[in-house]
């Protein structure tokens, strides 16, 4: 009797023929084999082929897997690094557990990134929380206004269009008006934008529906994500590197920018706008996933 047996790593198959006392392969050598094999950590759009992701899994609700798996680490790699528990991080990432300042300090370092874009979304509950701001998850929460995780619908919604593979933002003409979260409250010149998804300029993060948070003055930080507004009305969506002096005397905003193509592969670019040629730079501070 012949017996199929699958790998837990990729389809792998092997013809088995079944023996007295053990079970020897046969035709191994012209069995085609489908092995997928861990490639070291990568930085945000460049996902890795980590094992992890060759399994069919609903996307996911806490940035923390997001993140955790396009840097290509899986839950035993990271604890090591940040020295907490498998078990915990799962539970983060499940949000049955909530972060702390300090362990969203420790995550936010490791996977080089800003402490604001590893927020908690929940679309189908409208929360858009500040993780470092979270309250204990055992304390009572007795005042009604400190309890309201959303404003008044004051806050303009942009819709980014693709004009000659570009992508521009009317900023006279809003969507919609939608509540800001508590994070934007009071802020002037804050605003929101959604993505047209017949442009594929700002890579596998987003995609249609989700309403993204820009805050106009919040300080930059290398490898925080940002919205560059040229002087064309151009929109940049991308990671900031850094300013840089060119040899016009000027300051330059490097940004690394990644683009989803039609055929699923993705395109990294470094690009730079002297400082004349910048309208202005938003600074991403999270967003709301699409229902």
């Amino acid at each position: 009797m012949t017996v199929k047996k699958y790998s837990q790593v990729g389809n792998i198959s092997e013809n088995y023929k079944k023996h007295p006392t053990t079970q020897k392969a046969v035709n191994t050598e012209s069995q085609p084999q489908n092995i997928h094999f861990m490639a070291p950590a990568q930085p945000f759009g460049r996902t890795a082929p980590n094992k992890l992701l060759t399994r069919k899994r609903k996307r996911s609700r806490h940035p923390l897997r997001d993140l955790r798996l396009q840097r290509g680490y899986t839950l035993e790699e990271l604890a090591d690094l940040t020295k907490l528990s498998p078990s915990y991080l799962s539970r983060l990432e499940s949000g049955t557990r909530r972060l702390n300042a300090d362990i969203l300090q420790r995550l936010a370092h490791v996977l080089s990134c800003h402490p604001g874009d590893l927020l908690l979304t929940d679309a189908q509950s409208s929360k858009f929380v500040m993780m470092s701001r979270m309250q204990n998850e055992n304390n009572e929460v007795t005042d009604t206004a400190s309890s309201v995780r959303f404003s008044t619908p004051d806050l303009p919604l942009f819709k980014v269009t693709n004009k000659n593979s570009k992508s521009f933002i009317d900023f006279e003409n809003p969507q919609e008006w939608i509540a800001r979260p508590q994070e934007l409250i009071g802020i002037a010149g804050a605003m929101s934008f959604c993505v047209d998804m017949a442009s594929n300029n700002f890579g596998p993060r987003y995609r249609s529906g989700d309403h993204i948070f820009a805050h106009p003055t919040r300080p930059l930080s290398p490898q925080c994500s940002i919205l560059l507004v040229t002087q064309e009305g151009e929109a940049i969506l991308g990671e900031f590197e850094g300013w840089q002096q060119g040899n016009d005397k000027l300051d330059h905003c490097v940004v690394h920018t990644t683009e989803l193509t039609h055929s699923n592969q993705l395109i990294t670019k470094q690009l730079s706008f002297s400082n004349d040629k910048i309208q202005t730079i938003y600074r991403i501070i999270g967003l709301m996933e699409a229902a």
